[in-house]
């Protein structure tokens, strides 16, 4: 997998934060055996409930969330809809998944699934913060 410098949109909003639409998230995701790497580049169009300016940051993790499960938080970018966050992260991916390649890659003639994992992305606004 890899998502590379694109504008991915949510029309419905996240995380609780934006109520309305035309919000995207600038990110690249590299996956490696054993991690995922991810830059999160920047946000615009975000807009709080409030009608002000945001204070945002944004929250990484797999979903559903399981035993020693990692989670990411950007620095909250004050201030503006259109932050620009230009931070690095690097995710472990489950274990089962990690057991799983390692099969794979040994030849297993196991049918064991890997467990499903998706990854979440939301963008928050910190409260009491709006410009």
């Amino acid at each position: 997998m890899n998502i590379s410098g694109g504008w991915v949109s949510d029309e419905a909003g996240w995380g609780g934060l934006l109520a309305r639409g035309d919000a995207e998230l600038k990110l690249s995701i590299q996956a490696a055996s054993t991690q995922l790497r991810i830059s999160l580049i920047a946000a615009r169009n975000l807009t709080s409930q409030r009608g002000q300016r945001c204070c945002s940051f944004v929250r990484i993790s797999f979903y559903p969330e399981g035993q020693n499960s990692e989670k990411c938080q950007s620095q909250v970018v004050p201030d503006t809809d259109f932050p620009l966050f230009n931070e690095h992260f690097v995710l472990n991916l489950p274990l089962e998944h990690q057991q799983h390649q390692q099969q794979r890659h040994q030849g297993s003639a196991s049918s064991k699934v890997c467990g499903k994992k998706n990854l979440l992305i939301s963008a928050w606004n910190q409260l009491g913060r709006e410009g």
